[in-house]
């Protein structure tokens, strides 16, 4: 009855958590990354144009770089009437949730209810899985299906593994385990498990092109075990809907991460392909990020200086966790594992950080946690207990600590929002930005062309389409992008150094080739600047810089009336404007 009654206790301890932890930290505010509104803006397109398109880029071309799983799931709502970040941001929330409850009847499954418990309540703690619950982000639903595949995928896998006898009594899973051939636990799977587990990865794949790692887990998977028969229809299941996607990428379109994979640096295309030599520094360069920094401090808040030898630690432990379950058979998670840290370690370093390792975080818990049961075994049944249960507790403080305080401040900026709009918590660059975003969606029609920094956060902003602005300081090869893409708008933004770089230069040097439409922010300051960019046939005034600076001419009344179209010709009768995807809330009276 007190074992029952310990294992019940733990589960429903650990079920709580993985609803109760991430949920207090969803909040109302957009992420300032683009990828959150690109993913709005795809899911807009499936309902609008029943296409997958980039309708925030004026040239809106088909779309090749996001699979269209998760703008497929925030269609839903969207369909339903949604058009707050808030409601959107309940998609990721939910299947943060499931991921955690997948990954407990997974680790349960395999080692009982015990490491279960404490390595779903450090996931739930964990800084960068729930950054990833916050936002309009992939991950989450990108980790659900992952451990769904592994949850799915039982036959092949370990029996439950050794524990210490002090802890076998509160495991409540499993000790006994008849193996078959190859190391599986004996568990045979019919047709429409085998089924599911091949949706799931596909699932995966098309959340995130990274979910390639599980695809070639799965086949060799099925290898290892000596599933002949159906390895064809899962092969063609698999990999035909890769390919038919791999064919839209060569149609055009941004580059696909495939081909990305492989830059220099994706963000720097110029730099080319990546060599032999290049490769090799990447793999030594990521492998100290990963080891020292992005691992242990994505996955616990520990303070700075320990973060080193946490990860160190995590990976001695979590490689000795993985070696032990190989010797007893080879699952799907076994094969999963080093596929993926091998796809983290060769690609591009500016893609280097937690929030892509999300995948790896409770693997490297569960194979962490085999490998102190392992040593506890080994140990008296009093120091086991009480080594177990200080190294869980100095884990789990300080990411309580941590969770504690962000939902405090959470607070606070959620009573601000709804006073100031969505975007009051943000940076006052950012405010900025999004007030000239709300100015021209509320001021100009649809079509005007925008350049921006973000253009797919102005988009969602303003209904207003547009394009990044060409990446040089040349007025000559700046104005000639913007006449060729037909861009009559052109913000001048606090948000990064490029506007300085890029922007600035330009408008110094011919002022006299834009006219002032509108400023936010501070007035006596530095402030977001909206200006017009006139066509060539008035690009001959009189110069207008002074000893102190550059002014411009204020646009006149009827702009952009007599504006051009993307051939150059002038006179284009522009839409009225578009509504934006996410409104802005208007503050309280």
């Amino acid at each position: 009855m007190k074992q029952e009654w310990v294992t019940g206790a733990l589960t429903a301890g650990a079920l709580a958590a993985a609803v109760i932890l991430p949920a207090a930290l969803i909040t109302p505010i957009p992420h300032t990354g683009g990828d959150n509104a690109g993913y709005l803006t795809l899911a807009h397109s499936l309902l609008e144009r029943g296409a997958y398109l980039d309708l925030w880029d004026l040239r809106e071309p088909i779309h090749t770089k996001y699979p269209p799983i998760f703008p497929l799931l925030l269609a839903i709502p969207m369909a339903l009437g949604v058009n707050s970040w808030m409601g959107f941001k309940l998609v990721p929330l939910f299947f943060s949730v499931v991921g955690l409850l997948l990954f407990h009847g997974w680790v349960r499954r395999r080692e009982g209810v015990v490491l279960a418990a404490a390595a779903t309540l450090l996931l739930a703690l964990a800084p960068d899985f729930l950054q990833g619950t916050r936002w309009l982000l992939s991950e989450p639903p990108f980790l659900a299906f992952t451990l769904l595949a592994l949850w799915l995928a039982r036959t092949g896998d370990p029996p439950p593994g050794e524990a210490h006898p002090a802890i076998s009594q509160a495991r409540g899973g499993n000790t006994e385990g008849s193996r078959v051939r190859g190391g599986g636990s004996g568990d045979t799977m019919g047709p429409v498990r085998l089924a599911l587990l091949t949706g799931a990865v596909i699932l995966a794949f098309f959340t995130r092109s990274a979910g390639l790692p599980l695809v070639l887990a799965l086949l060799a998977w099925l290898v290892i075990h000596g599933r002949w028969k159906p390895l064809p229809w899962v092969g063609a299941g698999v990999l035909v809907p890769a390919f038919l996607w791999w064919l839209r990428a060569q149609r055009g379109g941004e580059p696909d991460y495939v081909a990305e994979f492989w830059m220099v640096d994706p963000y720097r295309p110029e730099l080319g392909t990546a060599g032999a030599g290049e490769l090799a520094g990447r793999v030594v360069a990521n492998a100290q990020g990963y080891l020292l920094e992005y691992l242990p401090g994505g996955l616990f808040a520990l303070p700075d200086p320990l973060l080193a030898g946490a990860g160190m630690i995590l990976f001695v432990l979590a490689g000795l966790g993985w070696s032990l379950r190989l010797r007893q058979g080879v699952g799907l998670a076994e094969l999963f594992l080093p596929l993926y840290a091998g796809v983290l370690l060769l690609w591009p370093e500016v893609w280097a950080g937690g929030r892509f390792a999300l995948p790896l975080f409770p693997l490297l818990l569960y194979y962490g946690g085999v490998a102190l049961f392992w040593v506890g075994r080994r140990l008296p049944a009093s120091l086991a207990l009480g080594a177990g249960v200080a190294i869980f507790l100095a884990l789990t403080i300080p990411g309580a600590g941590a969770w504690w305080q962000e939902v405090q401040e959470n607070r606070g900026c959620t009573e601000w929002v709804r006073v100031a709009g969505p975007l009051a918590c943000h940076s006052s660059a950012f405010q900025e930005f999004g007030a000239a975003a709300r100015w021209t969606g509320e001021r100009l029609p649809s079509g005007v062309g925008v350049l921006s920094r973000n253009p797919r956060h102005f988009y969602v902003l303003s209904g207003q389409a547009g394009q990044l602005f060409p990446l040089t300081a040349n007025a000559d090869e700046f104005l000639a992008g913007a006449d060729a893409l037909g861009a009559h708008v052109l913000i001048v933004d606090r948000l990064t150094a490029l506007t300085d770089r890029y922007v600035v230069p330009v408008v110094r040097a011919t002022p006299t080739s834009f006219c002032f439409l509108a400023q936010v922010g501070d007035p006596q300051g530095i402030s977001t600047q909206i200006l017009a960019i006139l066509p060539p046939s008035q690009r001959n005034g009189a110069e207008t810089e002074r000893g102190d600076g550059v002014y411009l001419e204020r646009c006149a009344q009827d702009f952009p009336a007599g504006g051009r179209s993307r051939d150059g010709t002038e006179g284009r009768a522009l839409p009225p404007p578009q509504s934006p995807l996410v409104p802005f809330l208007a503050p309280r009276p």
